[in-house]
């Protein structure tokens, strides 16, 4: 299990411009990959994203907007195939989806790590993949390099491993009024 202070980085290369996203993250490894995840975005905006349950739900209380489907059909959404497909591969998944290599240990956050870059072997969304990786194998950070260069970073901090998480932490109860949208 893990909780921790999650950012999100979109960077734009022809604008020279970043969007940054803050937030907290709480997750909890199942049998079959099957993994339960939520990150409760705090700033810019607030948003709540949730995957339990092989379904992902995605809500904006400012939209009054929830978006829901299953994780395995997400490759039909465009872009949004890759990124639920990533978190949830195994190490033998990696493998073969992926040539790996090893870049180099590096520091982040004051933790050494090693620096893996990943190419796709098969036609994919992004040129490529880098993962910043503990000594245990704990994904510190992760960048994502679209085809056009621009980049999508998502840094791990606060990192409280192995703690009990309560289950109706991956439940979101969504007021009257909610918009939901099947993705």
């Amino acid at each position: 299990s893990l909780k921790a202070t999650i950012t999100l980085n979109k960077h734009d290369v022809l604008l020279d411009e970043n969007d940054v996203k803050f937030g907290n993250l709480h997750y909890l490894p199942r049998k079959n990959r099957n993994i339960y995840l939520r990150i409760d975005w705090i700033e810019p905006v607030r948003q709540s994203f949730l995957i339990a349950n092989g379904k992902y739900l995605l809500y904006t209380p400012r939209l009054k907007q929830a978006i829901r489907g299953k994780v395995s059909e997400a490759h039909k959404n465009k872009g949004s195939g890759d990124a639920l497909a990533f978190m949830s591969m195994s190490k033998s998944q990696l493998k073969i989806s992926y040539q790996i290599k090893l870049l180099g240990v590096e520091k982040v956050s004051d933790k050494e790590v090693w620096r893996l870059r990943l190419d796709p072997k098969k036609k994919s969304s992004y040129k490529f993949a880098e993962l910043w990786v503990d000594g245990n194998g704990m994904l510190i950070q992760s960048k994502i390099f679209e085809k056009n260069n621009d980049s999508t970073t998502i840094k791990l901090s606060n990192l409280n491993k192995n703690i009990t998480i309560r289950g109706d932490i991956f439940r979101i109860n969504l007021p009257k009024g909610v918009k939901i949208i099947d993705g």
